[in-house]
């Protein structure tokens, strides 16, 4: 007879222990946390203790069959900090699906702390979040295509491609050309600097609250988030004409072999991850976008531009420049009635403040 399932709870004092993963027998497609992940989580800046969970592993006898990480975080409320665990990389080995092993992991992470979010799930388990219902929030996503190929060979063929590239690719550039040039005589106040960190000095304006409920920001988080990322990342401060910083953004540029469902291949995908206006009035969060797509664009091995945005107030702008609405995003979260946030007003989206860099959304 088949040995029954069950979850294992590893804490942040367990991961410290660099043998903790030797109890169990590890699929290829399910390592333990090693290397970067495991700094990451024993680094994190809003961990509250030792005791703080950092994965749920779900086994069969010494075998692992699939597992869940959890990264600790912080909700900012007019009532105060809100302590929360972000869900990152539900995975279950291919031969152990039928188990249901994955059910039960989503059903431990929603119970193993009064308040769990996600950012970014697949359409394959978005029905499944909704009947445990967990609340979702869409980000739309608007990309703006900067090369030809990967949209030829997805529609074309590989042939049809090298045909078409040519005028493609002319118009694309041109189009680019003219998008940089409005963006340079537009944002021509502004003055952008890339930097290593973001400084101390500007956390008292960091920690304005934004909406009732605003996921945390802070040097020490943004920091910690810039020395854990996947592919190219860098974080650019915008000053105004007296020097003071106004806003900042992140972005990213990373190869993905294949980029969605539609059936792109082989693309560089930039991204503009996170992103915080710091003076309103002085500048305005389109300009930070408009500004950021200038960085991206410089890149030559770009080969699309993504941005997901929480809500609509410059979505508009951004599909008049030539951006196209493709999908979304998901920001989810499920919270238990002794949370702050699982009062009625925080159902509302309007009354969120999130980026898509929140969760493990920079990191992976």
């Amino acid at each position: 007879m088949a040995e029954r399932l069950a979850l294992q709870i590893i804490t942040r004092a367990r991961l410290r222990d660099p043998d903790y993963a030797k109890a169990w027998q590890w699929p290829d497609e399910v390592p333990p946390i090693g290397g970067s992940t495991r700094d990451l989580l024993l680094r994190n800046p809003l961990a509250v203790s030792d005791a703080d969970p950092v994965q749920v592993v779900a086994t069969t006898g010494t075998q692992v069959v699939g597992r869940i990480n959890l990264i600790s975080g912080r909700v900012e409320t007019e009532s105060g900090a809100v302590p929360v665990l972000w869900g990152s990389g539900l995975e279950v080995a291919e031969r152990f699906r039928h188990t249901g092993a994955g059910l039960m992991l989503m059903l431990r992470m929603g119970s193993i702390h009064p308040c769990v979010c996600v950012v970014g799930i697949s359409k394959v388990v978005t029905q499944l979040y909704e009947k445990l219902r967990w609340e979702i929030f869409p980000m739309k996503r608007y990309v703006l295509l900067r090369r030809s190929r990967p949209a030829l060979e997805r529609f074309l063929g590989h042939t049809g491609a090298l045909v078409a590239r040519p005028f493609a690719g002319g118009l694309l550039a041109l189009h680019s050309g003219l998008l940089r040039g409005w963006i340079r005589a537009r944002e021509r106040s502004y003055r952008v600097e890339a930097s290593e960190s973001l400084p101390a000095a500007i956390d008292l304006r960091l920690g304005i609250g934004r909406a009732k409920a605003t996921c945390h920001r802070s040097s020490t988080w943004i920091n910690w988030l810039l020395e854990h990322h996947a592919g190219r990342c860098r974080l650019l401060l915008v000053h105004g004409a007296a020097g003071r910083t106004l806003g900042y953004f992140i972005v990213t540029t990373q190869f993905h072999a294949s980029a969605s469902s539609e059936g792109f291949k082989n693309i560089t995908l930039g991204s503009i991850k996170d992103w915080m206006v710091l003076e309103p009035g002085a500048i305005g969060e389109l300009d930070l976008l408009l500004l950021a797509t200038r960085e991206l664009c410089r890149d030559p091995a770009v080969d699309a531009i993504e941005v997901c945005l929480p809500d609509d107030s410059a979505g508009r702008a951004l599909q008049r420049l030539g951006f196209l609405v493709k999908g979304d995003l998901k920001f989810l979260f499920k919270a238990a009635p002794q949370s702050p946030l699982s009062a009625a007003e925080f159902l509302d989206r309007k009354n969120w403040w999130f980026r898509p860099a929140d969760g493990d959304n920079l990191f992976f």
